[in-house]
Formats: structure tokens, C-alpha cells, sequence
């Protein structure tokens, strides 16, 4: 690897010794030549001597005849033509040691940068006119319901487990591995629900143990007013997220006299029809954040799970420290938690998640322009629920620089000689999407208020939906069991609900799920009963 102090070492540049004593004269003498010539004052033999510029160099320059560079100004010239030796790799196409640290020398605001890993979904999601719309209806909002900045709060799930992190450790140089205790090879998966608003107020958190049955002795040693609920997998769903609306109706003391504004991601669970219902009942305004924007957008991603994380692997490596030969289960994860949250949950962390965000003080320039230089890929415009979006991971893809090397083609070398300061955009453009593919029947959520009128219908006719398909397939399943074969005719079915069953049906449902043949998806496969003739999708077998 290089190393910083060593890529501004002079030490490490070569001792280039040139070969030829092309291109030798300055561009200044050359640019005082053609203009003497233009203007008539001297021939080109005498031109070139008065200046010590070679003559039909000079000539075709003045006559513009020349198809690398243009003017006074210098390139390789006939170097790789009569495959002189240079500093750039003809074979590779690719820049040496030496010009990369020339480089960095004649241009020293650029610097070696590990670059932060974003999904390509962040990528696209993150684009200005979305967090401009965002920022457009917090403003509308804030202002037609006449809301204090004390009373907008802002909820996240994230996950924490029974097995740590290993945090580095010193070790004698040489070693070539380094081991650390943890709990468990495989933690148990545990939901943490934080809430708080920008003057430092937190609302008591919840934990979402992965479990059929509760315990109370689970939160016995968990932070004061914590609720504790129970899920076979551990996450946040709709029933849940009711139960915690009711949890922070009650601490936070919100009314219709006394609105808030809930800023939460947009999770299939927040929408839950029975949520809304008792959200919009008591004042709640909940405005979702726009998709895929949470690490710029959400107060709590910015400045708290950040360091609740890092707490709580410490909490889990001094409890094993203390008490050799056990393993955190989910008896003690209260306990840490605790620990964990008393030196996370802050004014400080939740007055800068705010102010990071943009959201107090509202600032919806918050972000510069090169925050958003991810999602210029795409240009995306505002996006509609119903707009066809370009998948990103068939973006066309451009050659990228690595630690060691910038690769050039040969018109790029010939435009960076030693006096010429260039953009690292005009070395590696930015690639632009092709807009010949496009995803369609492509429903995407951008930022809304869950609790508006056309969210609450739009939810309510969700839920009817599910109720019918739920009591039709119940019905399905009762009639299965009472199917019986005409012996007479034994291809024919007789079903004493449906009746007669038509064995040329086009879009059959499956007797589990429900689920129409027409939409499964691409490679499902479906199977056929011998006995009763019904299909059946592969997955619910």
C-alpha cells in the first residue's frame, strides 16, 4: 500500500533521464513564434532560431496541423509514434509511479480517501429533489398545525445482539492472529425502539425479544419505563407497532389539543391501519422519511445508534470479562442495554441528530452538493409513487481508480503536462443511466404524511383486502378437507362448497397461500394433486 508521507516524498519520485531532446523549448517561446509569423515579421527558419523552437514543429503549429494538441501548447508528440520510451505504460494504458506522484504534487487538494460504502439503493434514494420534498412538507406541517420544535419526535428500530463486536486490541507486531472472547458464535436477534425530540427528551425505549412467550423477569433490570414485547423473530410488526403507539401516547402526552410530529421510515409496519387510526385519535402527525435516506434524514441514525452500538459491545466485554465461563443470553440484555443506553441517550447526541439533520434549526440546505453526487448517476427527478425507476445495478459501469494508479487514455495524457492543474471529474466522469431500461409497475413510496386522509383510506382498503383473502382462504382450507372422488368418474372432482371444478382453470389459486398463479413469480414452481386436482405453489408444500 502507499502510504500517505510516502506519495509527497520526493525520495520516491525516479530519476527520469529523457532520451531525446524533443520538445525542449518552452511554450512561451513557441506562442512569441507563431505570433511573430501570423503577424508577418519573421519566415519560419528565422522565427525558429530567434526563439529555439524547431521549425516544422513551429508549422504546424501556426497552420493548426497538428491533430494532438492545439496552440503552444505541449503533448507527447512523436514519442509514442516512433515508440520512444515515456512515463506512461503503452501496454497498460496506465499512468506510472512517477506521473501519479507528479500529480499529486501539482495538485495537492487532492488526497488518498477511503470512501464510505453506500448500497446502491442509498445511491439513488438520496437525491436533492427528494430531501427538498421532504423538507418542503416538515415546513407545511410544522407551520399549518402551528407545532413546536419541541414536540417533533422521531422513532427508529435497530437491532442489537447477544454477541459482541471484538473491539481492536494492542498486540505485539508479528502476530499473525488475534482472537477475542465473544458470547457466541450466533447471538439471539433483539429490537430496540428509541425515541426522542431535539431538546433532549427521550421516550422510555422498548425491547422486542425474539420469543413466543413473555417473561417479565426480561426487563427487570432494563431502563426505567421500558416496554417489553415478544415476537417469534425478534422484529417490529404491525400489532407491535401498535402497542407502542399506545407507549408513546402515554409518555409523551400528546393530544389533539397538543399535536406531534412522529418522523419515522417508511417500514411496512408503521402503516398498520389500527396504528394510524389511534395515531391520527390523538394528535399524531406521522411524516415518513423518503426512502433509502435515513443515514442523512433520521436525528437517531445520525448521532444515537451509533454510539448505543459501541456501549453495548463495551457493556458485553467487561459482563464476560466478569464472569468467566458464561454467555449473554436474553436475561441479561436488559441489564446492558441499560448500561448502554444511560451513556448514549444524551441531550448533546440528541440536540446534534437534529441539527445534523436539518431538522432543528430547520435548515433545508443542510446538505452541500457533493453529498448528493451518488445519486447524480441517475439525475433522478422528484419521483412519483407510480414512476418508472431505472434499476441501478444496470447502470453502465466506468473504469475507477484504485490506491496505486489513475488510468488515462492517450488524449487525457496529452492534456496533463506538468504546468496543468485538472478536476478528478474530468479524469473519471461521472456516469450518466441509460433511460432504454426501466422497471416498470414499479410502486414507490417517497415521503408522505402516514396519516393524511388519502394514507388512512389507502390503509383501510389494504386491510379490507387482507381480511378477504385471509376469510377466502380459511373457507379454502375447510372445504379441502371435505373434497371427496365421484368413483364414477374419477377425473372429475366434486367440491361442496364450488361445486363441479373446472380442470381447464387458467389461473389457478393455491390452496395454502391463496396466491394466484398469474402472480407468482418468475421460476415458481407449482404442483398439481393427483386426488383432489388441486394446484398448490412449490414454497407452501
Amino acid at each position: 500500500m502507499l502510504r500517505g508521507e510516502e506519495m509527497q516524498s520526493n525520495e520516491m519520485v525516479g530519476k527520469y533521464i529523457r532520451k531525446s531532446t524533443r520538445q525542449n523549448w518552452s511554450e512561451a517561446d513557441m506562442q512569441e513564434a507563431i505570433r511573430t509569423v501570423e503577424n508577418g515579421d519573421m519566415g519560419w527558419l528565422a522565427a525558429s532560431k530567434r526563439y529555439g523552437v524547431p521549425q516544422a514543429t513551429l508549422r504546424r503549429r501556426a497552420q493548426n496541423r497538428n491533430k494532438r494538441v492545439k496552440g503552444s501548447k505541449k503533448g507527447l508528440g512523436r514519442y509514442e509514434r516512433n515508440k520512444i520510451a515515456h512515463r506512461f505504460r503503452v501496454d497498460k494504458k496506465m499512468a506510472g509511479w512517477d506521473w501519479l506522484l507528479g500529480f499529486r504534487a501539482r495538485n495537492p487538494d487532492i488526497s488518498l480517501r477511503s470512501p464510505e460504502a453506500t448500497s446502491a439503493a442509498r445511491a439513488q434514494g438520496f437525491n436533492k429533489p427528494q430531501v427538498q420534498k421532504f423538507f418542503d412538507l416538515l415546513e407545511q406541517t410544522v407551520a399549518e398545525h402551528n407545532i413546536g420544535f419541541d414536540r417533533i419526535f422521531n422513532m427508529d428500530e435497530s437491532a442489537i445482539s447477544t454477541v459482541q463486536r471484538p473491539q481492536k486490541i494492542l498486540a505485539t507486531k508479528g502476530r499473525k492472529q488475534i482472537g477475542a472472547i465473544t458470547s457466541a458464535e450466533r447471538g439471539v436477534h433483539t429490537t430496540v425502539v428509541c425515541c426522542m425530540n431535539p431538546i433532549g427528551v427521550y421516550i422510555p425505549p422498548t425491547l422486542i425479544f425474539a420469543r413466543k412467550r413473555w417473561k417479565s423477569e426480561l426487563i427487570d433490570d432494563a431502563p426505567t419505563g421500558t416496554l417489553g414485547l415478544c415476537q417469534e423473530t425478534g422484529w417490529m410488526t404491525g400489532e407491535l407497532f401498535y402497542q407502542w403507539i399506545k407507549h408513546f401516547i402515554k409518555f409523551s402526552h400528546t393530544s389533539q389539543t397538543n399535536k406531534t410530529i412522529l418522523l419515522l421510515d417508511g417500514h411496512t409496519s408503521h402503516k398498520h391501519l389500527a396504528a394510524l387510526l389511534l395515531a391520527k385519535e390523538n394528535g399524531i402527525i406521522m411524516l415518513c422519511i423518503p426512502p433509502h435516506c435515513t443515514h442523512r434524514l433520521q436525528p437517531l441514525d445520525v448521532s444515537f445508534f451509533g454510539p448505543l452500538s459501541t456501549f453495548y459491545n463495551q457493556a458485553i466485554t467487561k459482563w464476560l470479562k466478569n464472569n468467566p465461563g458464561r454467555t449473554v443470553t436474553a436475561y441479561q440484555v436488559g441489564k446492558l442495554f441499560a448500561e448502554a443506553y444511560e451513556r448514549s441517550a444524551t441531550m448533546e447526541n440528541s440536540v446534534s441528530g437534529f441539527k445534523k439533520t436539518g431538522i432543528h434549526p430547520f435548515n433545508s440546505n443542510i446538505f452541500p452538493d457533493w453529498m448528493f453526487a451518488a445519486a447524480s448517476v441517475t439525475d433522478l427527478p422528484e419521483q412519483n409513487e407510480a414512476e418508472n425507476v431505472l434499476p441501478v445495478h444496470q447502470l453502465p459501469q466506468t473504469p475507477q481508480p484504485d490506491d496505486t494508479a489513475v488510468i488515462l487514455n492517450e488524449e487525457m495524457c496529452n492534456a496533463l503536462d506538468s504546468t496543468t492543474r485538472v478536476s478528478v471529474e474530468s479524469i473519471i466522469p461521472i456516469p450518466k443511466a441509460s433511460t432504454s431500461c426501466k422497471r416498470k409497475n414499479r410502486k414507490r413510496q417517497g415521503t408522505a404524511l402516514l396519516t393524511s386522509t388519502p394514507n388512512m383510506e389507502e390503509a383501510k382498503a389494504k386491510a379490507e383486502e387482507k381480511r378477504i383473502v385471509l376469510e377466502r382462504r380459511a373457507k379454502r382450507q375447510q372445504v379441502t378437507k371435505n373434497l371427496w372422488v365421484d368413483e364414477s368418474n374419477e377425473d372429475e372432482i366434486i367440491d361442496p362448497f364450488f361445486g363441479v371444478e373446472d380442470d381447464d382453470d387458467e389461473d389457478p389459486a393455491c390452496i395454502y397461500c391463496n396466491s394466484l398463479y398469474s402472480q407468482s413469480r418468475s421460476g415458481e414452481v407449482w404442483v398439481r394433486c393427483q386426488i383432489c386436482r388441486k394446484w398448490t405453489c412449490e414454497l407452501c408444500l
